[in-house]
C-alpha cells in the first residue's frame, strides 16, 4: 500500500533502506564490519531492472542494486550514510543473491553467460528448491555448483530449501524439506515466547527422511543431497527409529 505508484522503485527503495539501516546500526553501535556479508536475494521470475539495463530472471535485481547504489534517488530514497560509505559497503561487502526452484543448467545459462559486468561482487544461490526433482537430478546440480564455485569465477555457492518440511503450510510447500517430522518426542526447547509476550516450551520431535506424499525419488531429497558430497543420513542423531518415524498428524504442527 506504501508504494504508490508501483513499480521496480519500491522493491530499490526497500533494498537500500535495509542496507543503509544496517550501517548505521553498526555505526551507532560502533561495530566493525569484520568478514559479515551483505546480500538481498531476488525472484528468479523475470523482470526488467530498474534503470532499464537488465530484463532476466533474477538477475534484474543485481542490476537494481547497481544502479541503486549510484544513485538512491532512482529509488526515491535519500540515504543517512554518505554515498561513500554505502559504495564501499556494496564494494566490499555485498553479495547478490537469487532463490531458485529451477535445476542449476537453467540458472547457470541464464546468470553465468552474463554476470561479468557485475564483477568482482560474488552472487549465490539463497535458495535452491529443487522442486519436483529427482534425486539424481538434486545431486548432479550441487556437484556442478560445486565445481563452479571452485572456478573463481564469481559464484559462491547455494543454500539447499529447505531442512525441514514446512508442514503447516501444506499444498505444495510440502515439495521441500529434506526432513519430516516423526512421532517420537526426543526433548522439550526452552521458554520460546512471541511478540506478545506468551511463552511456552514446545517439544522437540525426531527427523525422518521418508516423505511419503512424493513419489519415486522425488522423495530421497536428503539422501540426494548427502550423497553429492560422498555421505550419508543413515543412523544421524536424532533421526527417528521403528514405528517413531510415523507421520504426526497435521493438528499435531500446530
Amino acid at each position: 500500500p506504501k508504494c504508490q505508484p508501483s513499480g521496480a522503485w519500491c522493491r530499490v527503495k526497500a533494498a537500500l533502506s535495509a542496507l543503509d539501516g544496517v550501517l548505521a546500526a553498526e555505526k551507532e553501535a560502533g561495530v566493525s564490519a569484520g568478514r559479515v556479508r551483505l546480500t538481498v536475494t531476488w525472484s528468479f521470475g523475470i523482470s526488467t531492472s530498474i534503470d532499464g539495463q537488465v530484463t532476466g530472471p533474477g538477475i534484474f535485481g543485481f542490476q537494481d542494486m547497481v544502479a541503486g547504489i549510484a544513485d538512491p534517488q532512482i529509488a526515491h530514497y535519500t540515504p543517512r550514510s554518505t554515498q561513500a560509505d554505502l559504495q564501499q559497503a556494496f564494494s566490499t561487502r555485498w553479495v547478490h543473491g537469487l532463490n531458485t526452484q529451477s535445476p542449476w543448467s537453467f540458472v547457470d545459462a541464464m546468470i553465468s553467460k552474463n554476470y561479468a559486468r557485475f564483477l568482482p561482487v560474488p552472487w549465490f544461490i539463497g535458495e535452491y528448491g529443487a522442486n519436483g526433482q529427482p534425486a539424481t537430478v538434486i545431486r548432479s546440480d550441487l556437484q556442478a555448483m560445486q565445481t563452479r564455485a571452485s572456478e573463481g569465477t564469481g559464484f559462491l555457492g547455494t543454500a539447499v530449501f529447505q531442512f525441514q518440511t514446512a508442514h503447516w503450510k501444506g499444498g505444495s510447500e510440502l515439495n521441500f524439506g529434506l526432513f519430516r517430522l516423526g512421532s517420537d518426542v526426543l526433548g522439550e526447547t526452552g521458554e520460546v515466547c512471541d511478540e506478545h509476550g506468551s511463552c511456552r516450551t514446545w517439544p522437540v520431535h525426531c527427523l525422518s527422511t521418508k516423505l511419503d506424499w512424493l513419489p519415486g525419488s522425488l522423495a530421497d531429497r536428503a539422501q540426494a543431497v548427502a550423497s553429492a558430497w560422498n555421505g550419508t543420513v543413515a543412523g544421524g542423531q536424532g533421526l527417528c527409529s521403528g514405528s517413531g518415524g510415523r507421520r504426526l498428524r497435521g493438528s499435531q504442527f500446530v
